[in-house]
């Protein structure tokens, strides 16, 4: 099981940060079928779209914190509103 992990934890370091925080987004179950876009600018993370609850809002922030490796991270997500 070791050498498993370790062969993950290689894999995902030649991954980009865009890459890796879009791979644990769709991993994640608070977020996977949320419409998010990651950008990389200016040396952080960006989240755009519109998700359906601050829950998810928050969870995407937080996955992006955890996994680009990057020390800023821009949550630009709107919330989805009720309109008929």
């Amino acid at each position: 099981m070791g050498a498993e992990s370790n062969t993950k934890n290689v894999s995902n370091k030649k991954l980009s940060a865009v890459e890796r925080v879009r791979k644990a987004l769709k991993e994640d179950e608070r977020t996977a079928k949320a419409p998010i876009e990651v950008r990389e600018m200016q040396g952080g993370i960006y989240l755009v779209g519109t998700v359906k609850s601050p829950h998810i809002r928050e969870a995407a922030e937080q996955i992006a914190q955890a996994d680009s490796g990057m020390s800023v991270v821009i949550n630009q997500l709107d919330l989805e509103t009720e309109a008929s």
